[in-house]
């Protein structure tokens, strides 16, 4: 198309370009403008200003809208949610399962949670509830635990010296597979069989002390000081100046504990200057001879039960000590 400078151009420069067609024509533009195109341009302002409140109304109107809806829903969906809730709540299920319950409903109501501050308190006090009852449960669980350990230990500590200790219950205790009671009974019959044992025992012991007049403990105690016969140590003394070979005899030490023992082997109430008087230190090594001799005839009575498969020798030498030890015997 064609441009005609007279009818498209020339009014453009009278309207653009004033200075150049005179002062007249220039008053004549800017009254054009003042008049004509300001209003306009305040007219076109006005109109997108009313249009973009227009859209912020119908923007807040949907979203009131939207909220009412929510609201609406969420009001409506309480009743379902509480009893949802109460069911979770009351169920028999351990509070883990409950946890992973509440999880799943909260997460399928997401939407209802944000929108609504009733629901969302309803979620948050299942929560806390929840998160008390787990921690409950822990803390019996940690007690019911440490009673198995405890049970367990007992178990460990009655059977493990009779030959009754079984790895495989020890194991079932700790996990709570054998009741605790189940344990107790078990462990009172070995406490009875125990204590039946232990009464045939010392019965035997005190029948073995009435026929040679020695116990267990008695001659247990002998072999701990045949133990202190061993160890002793000896000095060598001289009985004047001219005595050059001399004699051995007892530390001191060693000489005191020899005639406390003596005294314990002999079964009297003999004094220790008694028996100091009847083995001086310059007979240390007859006193040592001698305590082996009581020893060994205490063995051989308690463990074999007669003392005549002692030689007619060994039966002289502690007849000997023992007439030594109490004439009147």
């Amino acid at each position: 198309m064609a441009i005609d400078f007279n009818q498209d151009i020339a009014p453009l420069r009278q309207q653009y370009f004033p200075m150049l067609v005179g002062e007249q024509a220039f008053d004549q533009a800017m009254k054009y403008r003042q008049e004509v195109l300001m209003p306009m341009q305040q007219q076109t302002l006005k109109m997108q200003r009313d249009e973009l409140a227009y859209k912020q109304q119908k923007l807040a109107f949907r979203q009131q809208r939207d909220k009412l809806r929510r609201e609406r829903e969420a009001s409506n969906a309480i009743p379902m949610i509480e009893d949802r809730l109460r069911e979770i709540r009351t169920s028999d299920v351990n509070p883990q399962e409950k946890r992973e319950a509440f999880t799943d409903f909260a997460m399928s109501n997401i939407g209802l949670i944000n929108s609504s501050p009733t629901i969302s308190s309803l979620f948050n006090f299942q929560d806390k509830l929840l998160q008390n009852n787990m921690a409950v449960q822990a803390k019996e669980k940690q007690k019911e635990q440490a009673f198995r350990n405890s049970v367990a230990n007992s178990y460990y500590q009655t059977t493990f010296n009779t030959g009754d200790y079984d790895e495989v219950v020890h194991r079932d205790i700790l996990e709570g597979v054998v009741s605790p009671q189940e344990v107790s009974q078990f462990l009172s019959g070995i406490k009875t069989e125990k204590a039946a044992a232990e009464a045939e025992k010392k019965a035997e012991e005190d029948k073995r002390k009435a026929e040679f007049g020695r116990s267990e403990f008695e001659v247990e105690e002998a072999e701990d000081i045949l133990k202190d016969i061993d160890a002793v140590e000896y000095t060598t003394e001289y009985a004047d100046d001219d005595d050059e070979k001399g004699f051995s005899v007892l530390k001191p030490e060693d000489y005191r504990k020899a005639i406390s023992n003596f005294i314990k082997l002999s079964g009297t109430e003999m004094s220790r200057s008694e028996a100091e008087k009847l083995y001086p230190k310059e007979r240390s090594i007859i006193l040592l001879n001698d305590m082996e001799k009581i020893i060994e005839a205490m063995r051989s009575q308690f463990y074999r039960g007669d003392s005549s498969r002692l030689t007619t020798k060994g039966q002289q030498n502690i007849s000997q000590i023992q007439q030594a030890i109490n004439p009147n015997r």
